[in-house]
């Protein structure tokens, strides 16, 4: 903030920080006694986003019996062996200085029966450039022992120099390797066990080389822009300045 004379003008400079936000909830899941439960959201921000969980209104706290993560604006809750104990209602809290959000779900338990598969966290549109790498994540909730199958617009695909399948902890993903314009479709993830199965697709496009060159024309007019919002600044100082102001930043 600037300060000048008896005129009383002044200059503000600010930035915009943004509020925290749920941007994706976790979804309410069934699972089996005895086996691991994940609970994600993905948020959004300025820092410093801090995330706190509850359970019947008790915040958690990370243990042998849970893990709690904050990684690239998600966060996750793992229960690393579910028991009746833990039908419970449950609540993610996130905040920042300017903000706070938060999202309620529940956990239930099957003893009796399999339970089917359900997805807590579904396949997105995503974009990827020519020659890079691109991977495809989605997280399966139900009974084991469960099977993960990858298509690519309705074929299917297995890992090998081009794709890199894996399932673990909950986590399916399929990575691509150096990509091209036929890498582009319709991916979808399709989880099954004895008591039924459940996909979730997402489309990746591929960016053409001219569309790589557009994306950095934007970013770099972007700069140009940045740079001369800064020298009007600088010339708003100045005037002050010239007209006989003592300015304090």
């Amino acid at each position: 903030r600037g300060k000048a004379g008896p005129s009383g003008r002044t200059i503000n400079l600010c930035c915009v920080l943004e509020p925290a936000k749920i941007v994706e909830k976790a979804a309410s899941i069934s699972v089996t006694v005895g086996e691991p439960a994940t609970l994600e959201c993905s948020i959004s921000g300025s820092p410093e986003l801090k995330v706190r969980w509850f359970k019947d209104g008790k915040e958690m706290i990370s243990g042998r019996k849970y893990k709690m993560t904050l990684k690239e604006n998600t966060a996750v809750l793992k229960i690393l062996s579910a028991d009746r104990g833990d039908t419970s209602e449950y609540k993610m809290e996130v905040s920042n200085k300017v903000g706070k959000d938060d999202s309620v779900f529940g956990l239930s338990f099957h003893t009796d029966r399999a339970v089917p598969p359900s997805f807590t966290k579904t396949l997105k549109k995503m974009d990827g450039s020519i020659g890079s790498n691109a991977t495809l994540e989605c997280r399966v909730a139900g009974s084991q022992p469960m099977v993960v199958s990858w298509f690519k617009d309705d074929k299917e695909i297995h890992s090998d120099d081009k794709y890199k399948l894996d399932f673990s902890e909950s986590a399916a993903s399929v990575t691509i390797t150096h990509l091209d314009q036929s890498d582009g479709g319709v991916y979808t993830c399709r989880a099954s066990n004895k008591a039924g199965e459940n996909e979730t697709s997402g489309t990746l496009t591929v960016k053409a080389e001219a569309q790589v060159c557009m994306s950095n024309t934007i970013c770099c007019f972007a700069g140009m822009l940045s740079h001369k919002i800064v020298q009007l600044v600088h010339l708003i100082v100045a005037e002050v300045t010239v007209e006989g102001f003592d300015l304090i930043l």
